[in-house]
């Protein structure tokens, strides 16, 4: 006889097996699916930022060379102030600058003031030679010898109270005691000159001038005359300035002198 109950409980076994399987088979698919989707998601996210990061990337070039070419129009478009004259025909100068590549052309009218940038006197075009030197309105003018001796000595009597001088003593090699003044010889140096030397390097020329007893030299000790001056301006900044009515003289006859921080 067949026992009914155990025919049951096998066949319980059995279902519960299949109901097993049929879960885990299941889960595995729901978990491929997620899988799927959350890649698929991952995938369209690195899709989404590599978009960005390209179009980031795009938008710098971009500004990048909208920049380049924003410099390149500023510096094609920049007033020139300043550069050695390269030419000069019907009122209008070619100057060029180190830092531009190009020749900039300046008009040159009635309304126009031009000076001598040592002497600071009024200039005509005329009076203007090739390989001068254009600053601002200013002709430094690429002169040599006594023609440059002249217009730095002109320097040192029409500028120093204005302090603009371009020429100053470097240093003074010897003073001669006549009794009723002394004569001073200075190793003059004109600043100008950087303009065609180069920057630091100047010309200089040697410089023989009267100085008076009576001569104010304004210090913070007052111990410094026309004759221990030579031992006192060493190792000091100094300048001086020449009487106007003296400058055609053989030797020019100094008004004016200021040691710095002394």
């Amino acid at each position: 006889m067949i026992n009914i109950k155990n025919v049951r409980s096998d066949s319980l076994k059995e279902n519960k097996k299949i109901i097993v399987v049929v879960v885990i088979i299941l889960i595995c698919i729901c978990g491929i699916i997620i899988f799927n989707i959350v890649d698929k998601e991952h995938n369209n996210e690195n899709e989404i930022i590599n978009n960005i990061s390209e179009g980031q990337n795009t938008e710098k070039e971009e500004l990048s060379e909208l920049e380049n070419d924003m410099t390149n129009a500023i510096d094609n478009n920049k007033v020139v102030d300043n550069g050695i004259i390269t030419s000069i025909e019907n009122n209008v100068i070619t100057i060029q600058n180190a830092e531009i590549d190009y020749p900039y052309q300046i008009n040159i009218d009635n309304e126009t003031k031009l000076t001598n940038y040592r002497t600071n006197e009024d200039i005509s075009i005329s009076e203007i030679k090739l390989g001068d030197y254009y600053d601002a309105g200013k002709i430094v003018r690429n002169i040599s010898g006594d023609e440059w001796k002249k217009e730095c000595i002109k320097d040192l009597a029409y500028c120093y109270k204005e302090g603009i001088l371009s020429c100053n003593p470097q240093e003074i090699t010897n003073i001669q005691n006549m009794g009723d003044y002394v004569i001073i010889t200075l190793i003059m140096g004109d600043s100008a000159t950087e303009y065609f030397n180069g920057r630091d390097n100047i010309s200089t020329f040697e410089l023989k001038a009267i100085a008076y007893p009576n001569l104010n030299i304004p210090t913070s000790s007052g111990n410094v005359n026309v004759y221990n001056l030579k031992e006192e301006v060493t190792g000091f900044m100094f300048w001086i300035g020449l009487d106007k009515d003296t400058i055609n003289n053989e030797y020019p006859v100094i008004s004016d002198i200021e040691i710095y921080d002394k």
